[in-house]
């Protein structure tokens, strides 16, 4: 039985310094998988590179920073890159560039610039070339015009706070907040303030760019929520984090792009059986879609105990929340 004051481990700085050290620490270990698309290069520096190209492309072109992806996924279209990287284009703005065929696509290998459908996936290390005639007059970028919550109510103002004053981890690509129990990552039904909608203003800290979710945690868990700061990273945590679901129901494949671990910290209620199986697995099938019942798996080991509750490491292997992980112990 879970304790109703302490279902997700809250409070207790030592935690929340082991478990900021695990995702800085996979982080170090992503970061070496690819070229980091955060590595901003100038307009000289790219010119500069690129000596073969004739003065129109220099001058009346804007170049988007080189291509990256992880490896072992899928490179990104001209589209999806443009809308990404593009100098404060929108989309009907870029539909309409593609199709009159005036972004432009550069080929280091060949020095080449040639036309480019929005459709096409691009080879690592090419660039887009916008028409500065179009790019003329946008902004740096699209993100921060749009539309942002209101903080005047008193909760709101008091949650974007608490928001600032909870960052645990913060640097040019993202961040990673200690996230309050009760809060919920995303708005739904009867959900009147959750981050998705609040971030954006609380936890920009003067980027041009929003902050992205790429994870989530249960409404009731407390603990480290990882949030990317730019498109770039945005798409790799992201990758990450699919990886990791990927490779929880395919156990015995190979994943050499970049993976997540997620560990949660739970305080409950000790019971008879935890007492006697201080560590172990988790096997309690859980209910999918259409009622079916779907293999879930967890690891779970006991850190500290008394005779009333037990502090307890759970990793789960394939998907479940950690309220259905604590339901079983």
């Amino acid at each position: 039985m879970v304790l109703n004051a302490a279902k997700v481990a809250l409070g207790i700085d030592q935690v929340q310094s082991r478990m900021l050290r695990g995702v800085l620490s996979a982080r170090s270990r992503l970061v070496p998988c690819f070229t980091a698309p955060w590595q901003l290069t100038s307009q000289a520096q790219l010119c500069d590179e690129v000596p073969r190209i004739s003065d129109i492309w220099r001058n009346d072109y804007q170049w988007s920073l080189p291509v990256t992806f992880l490896a072992e996924t899928q490179p990104p279209t001209a589209l999806q890159w443009a809308r990404r990287r593009s100098p404060g284009l929108n989309h009907a703005q870029l539909h309409s560039l593609f199709r009159k065929r005036q972004i432009k696509l550069f080929l280091p290998s060949t020095a080449q610039v040639k036309s480019i459908s929005e459709r096409a996936q691009l080879p690592e290390g090419s660039q887009l070339l916008f028409p500065k005639q179009a790019t003329a007059g946008q902004p740096a970028s699209r993100s921060r015009s749009r539309s942002q919550p209101d903080l005047t109510t008193k909760a709101a103002l008091a949650l974007a706070e608490h928001l600032r004053q909870s960052v645990l981890h913060k640097d040019d690509e993202l961040l990673v907040i200690n996230k309050p129990a009760g809060l919920a990552v995303q708005g739904g039904p009867g959900v009147k303030l959750s981050l998705d909608k609040i971030m954006g203003s609380a936890l920009s800290f003067g980027s041009l760019e929003q902050p992205r979710l790429v994870h989530r945690l249960d409404r009731d868990a407390s603990g480290c929520l990882v949030i990317a700061r730019t498109a770039d990273s945005a798409a790799w945590l992201s990758q990450a984090f699919a990886q990791h679901a990927t490779a929880a129901s395919n156990p015995g494949a190979i994943y050499k792009g970049a993976t997540v671990q997620r560990e949660y910290i739970a305080m409950v209620e000790k019971s008879d059986h935890l007492a006697q199986n201080p560590q172990g697995v988790i096997k309690d099938p859980l209910m999918g879609p259409g009622g079916s019942l779907q293999p879930a798996t967890t690891v779970y080991r006991v850190l500290h105990s008394n005779d009333a509750v037990a502090l307890v490491q759970l990793t789960p292997k394939t998907g479940r929340n950690c309220i259905e992980m604590l339901d079983v112990l």
